[in-house]
């Protein structure tokens, strides 16, 4: 997932990577046309272990991301700490039946609006708010 992030440059973008558990945010450069390429730095704070694997993920304003885990759980993390969880939803109460996670645009600037759907045909929505 790319991730927003003003305090980069713009020839760089910074991308969240998962697989399993396992996750990372490494910020990736791209040469300018007269010299084509792409080059990564290691990731910022290392590799994140969760506690389940992660199912979907979504970049949410301001500047953060949601993951969506086996257990039926949507939490918000900052990239530069991915270790920490901000804040934590349940949305399930019957592990693996969430799958999707999506970020809408809100009304305002000032929230967000995460969407979670479940095989069962059930959905949360969530609205985030600075606060």
């Amino acid at each position: 997932i790319e991730l927003p992030d003003p305090s980069i440059s713009a020839d760089w973008t910074a991308l969240f990577l998962a697989n399993g558990r396992e996750c990372a945010v490494v910020d990736l450069y791209f040469g300018p046309a007269t010299d084509p390429r792409i080059s990564c730095d290691k990731p910022r704070t290392g590799t994140v272990t969760t506690a389940s694997p992660i199912l979907a993920a979504s970049a949410a304003w301001p500047q953060l991301l949601v993951l969506l885990t086996s257990d039926g759980l949507i939490s918000v993390r900052s990239p530069s700490c991915l270790a920490v969880s901000l804040r934590t939803v349940e949305c399930g109460t019957r592990p693996n039946d969430y799958f999707v996670l999506r970020s809408l645009t809100g009304q305002s600037e000032y929230s967000s609006w995460i969407l979670s759907a479940s095989y069962t045909g059930e959905a949360r929505v969530l609205e985030g708010r600075p606060d």
